[in-house]
């Protein structure tokens, strides 16, 4: 079986290409940011989310949601206990959000036999 190219991810690609050539929006604005790191969480490319989220000066708990988001729909639960560890490192108060998000990532390292240390 060969796996198509999703057409979605040419798309967003084209978007955030235009977000980033156009000189009248804040490249450095949060929302956009932590929306094309949820986009590239959904057609599976990894590498560009963290590459958006390394990016981000100023992270709240809606970007670590979104990128731990990311991991975990993309078979990286450790990645996304990894984040919340940092999360608490920097003393961000995590959200419902997150803590469902690190919950999930638990079972996933479970399921998977891998180990949370």
């Amino acid at each position: 079986m060969v796996l198509q190219k999703d057409p979605w991810k040419g798309k967003g690609e084209s978007i955030h290409m235009d977000i980033m050539k156009n000189n009248t929006i804040n490249k450095d604005n949060l929302i956009i940011q932590t929306t094309l790191i949820d986009m590239y969480g959904k057609v599976a490319d990894v590498q560009k989310a963290e590459e958006i989220f390394s990016k981000i000066s100023k992270r709240n708990v809606i970007s670590f949601g979104a990128m731990m988001k990311c991991y975990n729909a993309n078979g990286l639960p450790e990645k996304t206990i990894e984040l919340y560890e940092e999360m608490i490192k920097v003393k961000m108060q995590p959200s419902s959000v997150t803590y469902t998000l690190v919950f999930a990532a638990c079972g996933d390292c479970v399921r998977l036999g891998k180990y949370i240390g």
